[in-house]
C-alpha cells in the first residue's frame, strides 16, 4: 500500500511541477513578445510620442577589433544626447534625424530601426528558455536564428547564424524596459535597450 501511495504522490507532484513549468514558460514568452512595442521603430522621433516624459537608450558593441558602450538620454523637451565610451569618450547628439558622433566605429543607429520582432516571428524560431532563479522571477529566451537584415547590420555573411537573447524581468514596476542581445560564434556581441523614464 505504501509503495502505491508513493507512486501516486510522485506522479501528482510531477504533473503539478510540469504544469507550473509550462505556465512560467508562457509567462516569459508573453513578456518577451512585448518587444514588438519597439521593434520596429524606424525613426527615433517616434520614441518621443511613445515616451513623452523621456527615455534612455543603451548600446554595447564588442568585436575582436574594438568595443564601445553608449548611453543616451532624452529628457522632456531636450535633445537626445549622451556619451560613447571606448578608448576615450565621445559626445553623441541626435539632431536632424541623425546621430552626430566623431567615433569612426560607431554604428550610427540602433537595431530596432532596422528589424521587426513580434510573436509571429519569434514563435517560429528555435528557443531555449533560461530562468533567473537567484535574482527573482524572470529569465530570458534564447533564439537560434539567421536573418539577412541583422547579419548585414553587423557586416556578416547574410546566411550566418547567431543567438538572439531577449531578457525578461517581471519585477519591473511602472517603467517600460525592452532589451535584446545578439551573439555570434566569432565573439561579436551586441546589446541594446530602451527604457522609459
Amino acid at each position: 500500500m505504501k509503495w502505491y501511495l508513493t507512486i501516486l504522490l510522485t506522479s501528482l507532484l510531477t504533473i503539478s511541477l510540469s504544469g507550473c513549468h509550462e505556465e512560467m514558460k508562457n509567462e516569459l514568452r508573453q513578456e518577451c513578445y512585448k518587444v514588438e512595442k519597439i521593434y520596429p521603430t524606424r525613426n527615433i522621433e517616434e520614441l518621443n510620442n511613445k515616451f513623452p516624459n523621456g527615455y534612455r537608450l543603451n548600446q554595447l558593441y564588442e568585436t575582436e577589433d574594438f568595443s564601445y558602450s553608449l548611453k543616451l538620454r532624452k529628457e522632456y523637451k531636450e535633445p537626445l544626447k549622451g556619451i560613447l565610451k571606448s578608448n576615450r569618450e565621445y559626445e553623441v547628439v541626435y539632431a536632424d534625424s541623425t546621430f552626430k558622433c566623431d567615433a569612426p566605429f560607431f554604428l550610427g543607429k540602433f537595431l530596432f530601426q532596422e528589424i521587426a520582432l513580434n510573436k509571429e516571428i519569434l514563435s517560429k524560431q528555435k528557443e531555449k528558455i533560461e530562468y533567473n532563479w537567484i535574482e527573482g522571477k524572470g529569465g530570458s529566451i534564447l533564439y537560434e536564428m539567421s536573418d539577412p537584415i541583422i547579419n548585414q547590420f553587423f557586416h556578416k555573411d547574410l546566411k550566418e547564424t547567431f543567438r538572439l537573447r531577449v531578457p525578461c524581468d517581471f519585477d519591473m514596476e511602472g517603467d517600460f524596459s525592452c532589451s535584446i542581445c545578439i551573439e555570434y560564434k566569432d565573439g561579436t556581441y551586441y546589446y541594446e535597450s530602451v527604457v522609459n523614464d
